[in-house]
């Protein structure tokens, strides 16, 4: 009886060791390197574009790139709009025509 029980403890111990040697830790240092990658994707979008490809390419690292297109492109259309709203609502035309200034002439 009392080998039985031993026995059965390391067994456990065994499949306890093999799960969390399978399993990773720690997985902050591999996301780390991306989020400055992500953080330029939508403060300049164009950049994220480099990630993508440098990430899909270089790096094998697809799920990264792929998270990197899909914020440049919805970043990319979002400022499109706001952009477009921005510059649709200015009148251009009247810039150059100083209508509302008085005409001064000096006089000696």
């Amino acid at each position: 009886m009392q080998g039985t029980v031993e026995e059965t403890e390391q067994v456990r111990q065994q499949k306890l060791k093999a799960l969390l040697m399978s399993t990773p830790v720690n997985d902050k240092e591999d996301t780390s390197k991306f989020w400055h990658a992500y953080l330029l994707s939508v403060v300049l979008c164009p950049l994220g574009l480099y990630y993508a490809f440098k990430f899909y390419y270089i790096d094998e690292e697809k799920h990264a790139a792929l998270v990197c297109l899909i914020i440049t492109i919805v970043v990319g259309v979002i400022e499109i709009f706001i952009f477009g709203a921005i510059f649709g609502s200015v009148n251009l035309g009247s810039i150059g025509k100083l209508s509302g200034v008085a005409t001064v002439t000096p006089t000696l």
